[in-house]
């Protein structure tokens, strides 16, 4: 049996008292210096953390997809671990993605882009690039940046993007909403 380059990476596997592990298999581990401590019968607590990712992987991924074949497995399971492991946030972490060069994006100053993993099964997002021209989205949004309600007091126009239809003022050009100002 050939464990690959990444057998020296493991010291133990825990696993539990299921049929497909035979003597055969602790024997090859045991060899690569892998000591194999057997879980307790009828406690899946005891590898509460390998069965809470089976149990998300087959929810998540191989409940929603039709798989077709083992090589297309080891894709869609290669794919979802590095969308687990890299980008998804998590509550452990305080809604952080596991490596730090993927950081949370602030939806108040940036505009966020969707890409999706999985074909869509599974959504990844991040900061969208902006040009010069486009203001952050707080900014357009958001009255009392940029002296809008200042500006609203002396009459000056409209703050940030928002539709003066209910006014009656007149404004001239076209408001956020699509609608025609007169």
């Amino acid at each position: 049996m050939n464990l690959g380059d990444r057998a020296a990476d493991f010291q133990v596997l825990v696993r539990d008292r299921a049929g497909q592990f035979t003597a055969s298999f602790d024997t090859a581990l045991a060899d690569a210096g892998i000591t194999t401590p057997k879980t307790p019968p009828r406690t899946p607590r005891a590898n509460a953390y390998a069965e809470r990712f089976v149990r998300t992987v087959r929810t998540e991924v191989t409940d929603r997809i039709l798989i077709v074949g083992e090589r297309h497995l080891r894709t869609v399971l290669t794919e979802y671990a590095a969308h687990c492991n890299g980008r998804r946030p998590h509550r452990g972490r305080g809604l952080h993605p596991p490596r730090p060069d993927h950081p949370i994006a602030d939806l108040t100053h940036e505009r966020v882009k969707r890409r999706p993993v999985l074909g869509g099964l599974l959504s990844e997002y991040e900061r969208a690039a902006q040009n010069s021209r486009s203001r952050p989205v707080a900014e357009f949004w958001h009255p009392a940046r940029n002296g809008g309600i200042e500006r609203l007091r002396q009459g000056e126009g409209e703050p940030a993007g928002m539709c003066r239809r209910e006014t009656k003022k007149p404004v001239s050009g076209f408001g956020w909403c699509g609608c025609q100002k007169v």
